[in-house]
């Protein structure tokens, strides 16, 4: 069957403020979506894949009407819906008899009430697609019972709607082929945004699925909470493959904790020596999976940066989150990450259900005693199938439209701010941090490369919209 794979088309100011996003503009490579892709083709069937990020939606459906597929799969994340409906009205209109489903975050979380949304959808999968994907369509090819593949809610020809119950997981993530990367765009396209690469060309990789925490602003595909991991050699091959056939020279590790198994880590770090393989990389890790001996192997294996997910200053609200961290292990975690060298970016979130004005002042106080090389200020996301949004009425209120649901746009307010005092935290946490002459002066005398003149002119022109637009977190109503 042809089968058409692809991200919905974009652009820069559906997700940032314009103010920013020269700064923020992200191009990463779609790993989840290749791997579909992948499974597609594995399975048999002619596969196609767009990355609409470069691309307009009149382009997409034009490629679409000369390939001619049967299957249309459209990825969606609660940002990009919007996008993804107009493209799947648009596909319904001009390609009739192909079937038209969507996956990813947004097919995960609000299941059923998608198909409020728009009638041109036929199926939503809602579980791991690179497993249940081909199987449902190989079943529609030959004409079988669909409902029988779990993991999907379909449309029936009545307009009701079947839900085939919840997917099994991949456990054996050894087993699944590399992402299909040679469906995507040349790439040289993707450039992340400044400071979290050090080399072209980059690609993307995930060695583990699942996280064994619960934190209330995250979802799951599984009720499951468990980390499945890659092996250590296989990651390991799938790099060689980057290298021979890309000449990729960085990896950003999409892992939710890559450092969840620490005989898995030292492994793999000590193979990539073994190796000598010429390339960098960068991954996140919880606070509490991280010792300094660790961090130390990492950096000699060639990682250069390590995001932790900080999110606060006051411990109640850590807890308020279920972040299961104290204050006392984010402070050794990210020292000791500086001690050995490697570079560290911490994210923080403002508007967290009980959070108060003053307690968002301690998280900027915080973001400055830890001192990180970069630093990124958000606000609460509500992303549906989280516990945060499907019980919003406890921790506070939604605001605006699915549009909004991203960390720029404050769409949830805890009962205890207002949105704007969530967007003020933002901008004087960036002020604070990002205008302070010590941490300027330090990047100053740190830029070495082309790459990192071009961070800190950005990084000065987004400061300037700081300092001097009052209209720099504007949200229009």
């Amino acid at each position: 069957m042809k089968c058409l794979v692809l991200m919905p088309a974009w652009e820069p100011t559906d997700v940032f403020f314009e103010s920013f996003a020269d700064s923020q503009l992200t191009y990463w490579q779609p790993t989840g979506v290749m791997y579909v892709a992948a499974a597609l083709k594995r399975a048999g069937h002619e596969v196609r894949f767009i990355d609409g990020a470069f691309h307009s939606v009149d382009w997409i459906v034009e490629q679409a009407l000369e390939f001619e597929p049967a299957f249309i799969g459209i990825y969606s994340n609660m940002p990009m819906w919007e996008n993804a409906r107009i493209l799947l009205e648009r596909f319904a209109e001009s390609l009739p008899k192909a079937w038209l489903a969507t996956g990813g975050p947004t097919a995960i979380g609000l299941k059923e009430r998608i198909f409020k949304e728009t009638h041109a959808l036929h199926f939503a999968c809602t579980g791991e697609g690179d497993l249940i994907t081909p199987e449902f369509v190989n079943a529609l090819e030959r004409g079988e019972d669909i409902t029988r593949v779990k993991g999907w809610v379909i449309r029936n020809k009545d307009g009701s709607l079947t839900n085939t119950g919840m997917a099994p997981l991949v456990e054996n993530l050894n087993e699944l082929p590399y992402p299909a990367r040679e469906l995507s765009e040349d790439l040289h396209r993707y450039i992340p945004a400044p400071s979290t690469y050090i080399r072209l060309p980059i690609t993307t990789m995930i060695s583990s699925r699942g996280c064994y925490n619960r934190c209330i602003y995250c979802f799951h595909v599984n009720e499951k909470r468990k980390i499945r991991y890659r092996s250590a050699s296989n990651m390991i091959e799938e790099i060689e493959h980057c290298i021979q056939e890309y000449q990729v020279r960085e990896i950003r590790f999409f892992d939710d904790n890559f450092c969840g198994d620490r005989a898995r880590v030292i492994e793999f770090c000590q193979l990539m020596l073994d190796k000598k393989l010429p390339v960098k990389w960068y991954c996140n890790a919880r606070v509490d999976c991280v010792d300094e001996d660790m961090l130390r192997t990492m950096k000699k294996a060639g990682c250069w940066c390590v995001l932790f997910g900080v999110e606060s200053g006051v411990q109640k609200n850590l807890d308020t989150l279920q972040k299961n961290i104290t204050l006392d292990q984010i402070r050794y975690a990210i020292s000791s990450a500086k001690k050995v060298g490697l570079k560290v970016y911490t994210p923080f979130i403002f508007g967290i259900p009980g959070e108060t004005y003053e307690e968002g002042l301690e998280t900027i106080n915080l973001a400055i005693e830890l001192d990180a090389h970069y630093v990124n200020f958000h606000t609460l996301a509500p992303f549906p199938g989280s516990e945060l949004y499907e019980r919003v009425d406890q921790y506070g209120r939604i605001v605006g439209h699915y549009s909004d649901y991203n960390f720029e746009k404050a769409a949830f307010v805890p009962f205890t701010m207002t949105r704007e005092q969530v967007q003020e935290l933002r901008k004087l946490a960036f002020r604070r941090f990002y205008a302070r002459p010590r941490y300027i002066f330090r990047r100053i005398i740190e830029a070495r490369t082309k790459e990192d003149i071009r961070v800190l002119m950005t990084g000065a022109k987004s400061l300037y919209h700081l300092l001097f637009n009052p209209n720099a977190f504007q949200i229009e109503h």
